[in-house]
C-alpha cells in the first residue's frame, strides 16, 4: 500500500482546500514533496515562510 500512495500523484492543495496566500501553499507543497531531495530544507523552508 505505501508503495503505491509513494509512486502515485498527490492531489493538489488547491483542488482540496482553496489557499488565501498562495506563497504558503506553495511552500506547503514543496514540504510534502515525495522526494525528500525535492523538499527544501529548514534553512530554505524558514527563507520562504520569512518572505510571507
Amino acid at each position: 500500500m505505501l508503495k503505491i500512495i509513494a509512486k502515485a500523484g498527490t492531489t493538489p492543495l488547491s483542488d482540496v482546500r482553496p489557499w488565501r496566500f498562495r506563497e504558503f501553499e506553495d511552500a506547503v507543497t514543496a514540504c510534502l514533496a515525495p522526494s525528500p531531495q525535492d523538499r527544501p530544507s529548514a534553512v530554505e523552508l524558514a527563507a520562504l515562510l520569512g518572505a510571507l
